[in-house]
C-alpha cells in the first residue's frame, strides 16, 4: 500500500511524464488526498490513456476533483474508480468526460490527416478551399 503520500509522489511524475500510459494504482488506500494530486497530475499530463484507481477509499471528495481535472485532460480513455464509495451521478460524470477522450481523433489519426494533406499538397487544398459555390449557393 502506497498510501496517499505514495500517491502524491506518482502524481508530482506524472506531470513530467512522457512515456507511461497506463498506471495501475488498485488497493493501494491512496483516499482522497491522494486522488486529489492524481487528479491535479492529469490536467498536465499528455500520455496516460488508462488509470486503475480500483479500491483506494476516494469517496466523494476524491472524485469531485477528478471530475474538474478531466475537464483538462485530453488523453485518458479509461479509468475505473469501482470500489470508492462514490456515487453513481459522479461515476456517470466521470464516465461522459471520459468519452470525449475516446471519441476525439487519436494522435494516429492526426497523423494520417497530416499526411493525406502532405501528400495532396497545400495548392490542391487551397484551391478546393477557393473553388466558385455550386449552382444552388450562387442562385441564393
Amino acid at each position: 500500500e502506497i498510501g496517499a503520500d505514495g500517491a502524491k509522489a506518482i502524481a508530482e511524475a506524472l506531470c513530467d511524464n512522457t512515456i507511461l500510459t497506463e498506471l495501475n494504482l488498485a488497493g493501494n488506500g491512496i483516499g482522497a488526498d491522494g486522488a486529489k494530486a492524481i487528479a491535479e497530475a492529469l490536467r498536465y499530463n499528455a500520455t496516460l490513456t488508462t488509470l486503475n484507481l480500483y479500491d483506494n477509499g476516494i469517496g466523494f471528495d476524491g472524485a469531485k476533483v477528478m471530475v474538474e481535472a478531466l475537464r483538462d485532460n485530453t488523453t485518458l480513455n479509461f479509468i475505473n474508480l469501482e470500489g470508492n464509495n462514490i456515487d453513481s451521478k459522479l461515476l456517470n460524470r466521470i464516465e461522459q468526460l471520459v468519452k470525449v477522450n475516446t471519441d476525439a481523433p487519436t494522435n494516429e489519426m492526426v497523423r494520417r490527416i497530416t499526411r493525406y494533406l502532405q501528400t495532396i499538397g497545400s495548392s490542391t487544398l487551397l484551391n478546393a478551399l477557393l473553388e466558385k459555390p455550386n449552382n444552388d449557393d450562387a442562385a441564393a
